[in-house]
């Protein structure tokens, strides 16, 4: 037992010095790998922090499709089919109306227009982090209003609890609109540094004057037509039920469950690259492998026939370059990992102080478990791998033909 400690210990210095470059390509690769599994899982944490995520999980977004020639129409009377479905608990309309601030006084920068606040409805399950004020428990009332926190030109906060008289544009005649005015109370500020589908400067009030100034400005002329509705299903168990009801009756559906886990802009882009870095991680570490594999074939091959002669069976020397193999694989994981998880963890904090509108993240945030358990595994197992072919020979070789070369 000893001599195959010795072995294996010698061995395993050998590879390191023969092998460095390759070992530390590796490292790199794990590091990598999980450097941005660590960031993709900061921003979708951030993403979910966002909303009410658990409550999220029971909606689905319906939006018109064409069933055979014609769309479907997202109506009220649309909208009261859907609710009398099975599995349907509620049914919660979405439609926006642009508002500008109607005091130039308001503006968080006087020189700078903060544009158009999209009066949105309030979707349960699906509210806004709030940073200052209160959302009532019953839900906003006639005449409140929650804003963003920041819009263009600065922060928001110097309208809370105020009431702010809102422009929107109201059609008089064909291509011709009027100005009107409206006003709501100022009860809360949320948090906006997530984009999600609501815009950059949604801005929610009740849906009954929503739909009431859509109504008065002329937009829209007989039955109200709604962009898109959310129902919501009894528990998460009937979601794929219900959308399938659903479909059948000519929508395009989608649960928010689904849409939580997709990513997309730079997140997109990291979760490919750490897709190319496994593939890379996995070839790598083949590759390190056959290096090993056949540097025992060749360059030990004086060593595997003493060890034949001394009576080593070829399942003692193919399981001690096994080990080696392991064990160099193991310790090339430990130290790719550590250095990942660590710069994973200062990464998703120089990216949270950034404050990129594309790349949000929760600050501090490790990789995921899984990844750290894959980064460890993986690199052992395909050096196993690729040394099996090498191993192979190694075992095969008979002592004479070993010494013979080395006489």
């Amino acid at each position: 037992m000893s001599s195959f400690r010795t072995f294996v210990g010698v061995e395993l210095r050998n590879s390191g010095r023969s092998q460095r470059s390759f070992g530390a390509l590796v490292v790199l690769a794990i590091a990598v790998v999980l450097i941005c599994n660590g960031v993709i899982g900061a921003g979708v944490a951030r993403f979910a922090d966002s909303i009410r995520y658990q409550s999220a999980l029971n909606l689905i977004e319906v939006s018109s499709a064409f069933a055979g020639a014609e769309p479907t129409p997202i109506t009220d009377t649309s909208l009261i089919a859907v609710s009398d479905l099975d599995g349907v608990e509620a049914v919660h309309p979405w439609i926006q109306i642009d508002l500008e601030l109607g005091d130039q006084a308001l503006w968080p920068d006087a020189s700078v227009n903060p544009g158009a606040f999209w009066g949105t409805p309030l979707v349960p399950g699906l509210e806004p982090d709030l940073v200052a004020g209160y959302l009532p428990e019953g839900g906003l009332g006639p005449g409140e209003i929650l804003l963003p926190d920041a819009a263009l030109g600065g922060s928001t906060s110097e309208l809370l609890n105020q009431e702010v008289v809102f422009n929107y544009t109201r059609v008089v005649s064909a291509g011709r609109g009027e100005g009107a005015q409206t006003s709501f109370t100022v009860v809360g500020l949320f948090d906006n540094s997530v984009i999600d589908r609501d815009g950059p400067q949604a801005a929610y009030l009740g849906l009954d004057e929503i739909v009431e100034l859509v109504q008065v400005s002329g937009r829209q002329s007989g039955e109200l037509e709604y962009p898109r509705a959310f129902a919501e299903a009894v528990d998460s168990e009937t979601v794929v039920s219900v959308q399938t009801e659903l479909a059948n009756e000519g929508f395009a559906v989608s649960s928010v469950a689904a849409q939580l886990r997709e990513l997309g802009g730079l997140f997109r882009v990291l979760s490919w690259a750490e897709d190319g870095l496994r593939f890379l991680l996995a070839i790598v570490s083949l590759a390190i492998g056959g290096a090993l594999g056949s540097a025992w074939v060749t360059q030990r091959k004086r060593e595997i026939g003493v060890l034949r002669a001394l009576g080593w069976s070829s399942r003692s020397i193919a399981s001690a370059l096994a080990a080696v193999a392991v064990l160099a694989g193991l310790a090339i994981s430990l130290v790719g990992t550590l250095l990942g998880v660590v710069g994973a963890v200062v990464a998703s904090g120089l990216v949270a102080s950034l404050d990129l509108p594309l790349l949000q993240v929760n600050a501090w945030t490790p990789p995921s478990l899984i990844s750290v358990l894959f980064a460890i595994v993986l690199p052992p197992i395909c050096l196993l791998l690729g040394g099996s072919f090498g191993v192979f020979r190694a075992v095969r070789l008979e002592p004479d033909e070993a010494l013979r070369d080395y006489g």
